[in-house]
């Protein structure tokens, strides 16, 4: 996971892009979509 957060990191450095982590809790799969929804706000 470590990895993979760095690799993240680095490209929304490279691209100028943001990043928003977003945790998906066993069974709040509902929580996660709505955080990215407002993460993009739609």
């Amino acid at each position: 996971m470590a990895i993979s957060d760095a690799m993240l990191s680095s490209c929304a450095v490279f691209s100028g892009s943001p990043m928003k982590p977003v945790f998906n809790a066993e069974g709040k799969v509902e929580e996660a979509a709505n955080t990215v929804i407002s993460a993009i706000e739609i």
